[in-house]
């Protein structure tokens, strides 16, 4: 039996090989990576540009409804498509869809845009339509007490939807009675 001494490197054979197939299975990591993010930016950016919108639409519908003295319709316990309330300078706004002939889903429902109409009584005023959110597939609102309502609102945008739920409280109620 002959002795022989034991290996205590690596040949430089040995780590080119090492850094070469490291390379390529870093490359091929970094490749799918680049190739999810660039796919989520091209699906993804469109879509937070519309919702960032539609959010923006509805911060002002809660700002306008946070600013009601009574919420009118609807009534405690009851469901709508659309709501009416008085604000404190006695203006009253009232919400409604719309149907948009222009807007479909994939499927052929029609989408509606909710309106809304503000009118000012005991003043000379003219009144005043908006439109305010647009693409929606659903919108109810629940009158949960005279100063307290449910928002639920269903997005379609781009192919897909999402929704929007809400509670809101009027800041200008008269008494914490009528909660």
């Amino acid at each position: 039996m002959t002795w022989r001494p034991r290996r205590r490197g690596l040949s430089t054979i040995e780590l080119l090989i090492a850094l070469v197939i490291s390379t390529i299975v870093v490359g091929v990591v970094f490749g799918f990576f680049r190739f999810a993010r660039v796919s989520t930016e091209r699906t993804v950016g469109p879509q937070l540009a519309l919702g960032e919108a539609s959010r923006q639409a509805l911060l002002e519908l809660i700002r306008e409804l946070q600013e009601a003295i009574e919420v009118n319709r609807p009534i405690q316990g009851s469901t709508l498509t659309y709501f009416v309330v008085r604000d404190k300078l006695n203006q009253v706004l009232v919400g409604y869809l719309v149907t948009n002939p222009q807007a479909k889903t994939q499927d052929g429902r029609p989408l509606f845009d909710l309106i809304l109409d503000r009118t000012s009584f005991g003043g000379p005023s003219t009144p005043k339509k908006k439109k305010l959110l647009s693409n929606l597939e659903r919108f109810t609102v629940t009158g949960l007490s005279p100063a307290l309502i449910q928002i639920h609102a269903d997005f379609h945008e781009q192919g897909r939807s999402f929704a929007f739920f809400t509670t809101i409280r009027a800041r200008n109620v008269f008494s914490d009675n009528d909660l």
